[in-house]
């Protein structure tokens, strides 16, 4: 919805469970390699969508979070996906909260 890839929209929705998140644990999440949720987050905060943060103890550690705009797409998009596939939803969102299967 709202122009947004599949993995764009996955990737934003995991902010609605999380404030902040790294790359890592994104990539654990969706699950997804890391280097392209890298490359997809790259491209969202290209769009305004997304912002970094390094933390201040550990300067290695860049935490990811939704800019204004990003939230205000997210639940817009959300809201609309639930309206055109209402049982993905609720698939989609309990495989979200599922720890993943996939091997590290």
């Amino acid at each position: 919805p709202y122009g947004l890839t599949p993995m764009e929209f996955n990737l934003l929705r995991v902010f609605l469970d999380k404030r902040n998140c790294t790359v890592t644990q994104l990539a654990a999440i969706l699950p997804v390699d890391a280097p392209r949720v890298s490359r997809v987050v790259n491209k969202m905060v290209d769009m305004g969508l997304l912002r970094r943060r390094r933390l201040r103890n550990d300067r290695r550690v860049v935490k990811l979070a939704l800019t204004e705009e990003g939230r205000t797409l997210t639940r817009s998009s959300t809201i609309a996906y639930r309206h055109t596939m209402p049982g993905s939803w609720r698939a989609s969102a309990r495989r979200r909260r599922e720890p993943s299967s996939r091997p590290p």
